[in-house]
């Protein structure tokens, strides 16, 4: 292979590895920060997040985002629906 092509090749398996994060809309939060804002522990917040859910009062999308340590990876995020 030429160097010209390895170094293409390497860039394109940069990006899409570990360079490309989303855009997380505003209104959005994770688990952790509903978590935090009401006092409640990740196990109550995620009871509270799925009764939304069911209930269709809140909408869940997966964010690929920056985390402390890990890199970058998919998260799930909250909406409430309006």
């Amino acid at each position: 292979m030429k160097k010209n092509n390895a170094n293409s090749w390497l860039e394109i398996l940069a990006s899409e590895i570990g360079g490309r994060v989303d855009v997380v809309p505003e209104g959005w939060v994770t688990i952790s920060q509903v978590q935090t804002s009401m006092g409640m522990t990740i196990g109550e917040a995620e009871t509270f997040m799925r009764k939304g859910m069911k209930s269709g009062r809140v909408e869940r999308k997966k964010f690929r985002v920056n985390t402390c340590g890990a890199g970058t990876r998919d998260v799930w995020h909250y909406n409430m629906k309006k």
